[in-house]
């Protein structure tokens, strides 16, 4: 083998590992924004059916939510 082609090989090579490595990172990325939106979701879902179960039950209405917003 010559040693252009063992470079060319060299450098095919090192680019694909970073196209690799680069993909990982980026699909990677996406998976934990994805995880963190999800996790976002619920939380804001229990704060507001907590909200809503609160003026509910003890009769305060629109008032609850000044009140947690005091906190």
């Amino acid at each position: 083998m010559k040693k252009t082609d063992s470079k060319k090989r060299q450098t095919h090579d090192y680019e694909k590992s970073l196209f690799s490595i680069i993909k990982r990172v980026e699909d990677s990325k996406h998976k934990a924004i994805t995880t963190v939106n999800k996790l976002l979701i619920e939380l804001y879902w229990f704060i507001g059916k907590t909200i809503v179960d609160l003026q509910e039950k003890s009769r305060w209405r629109d008032g609850v939510v000044e009140k947690y917003l005091r906190i």
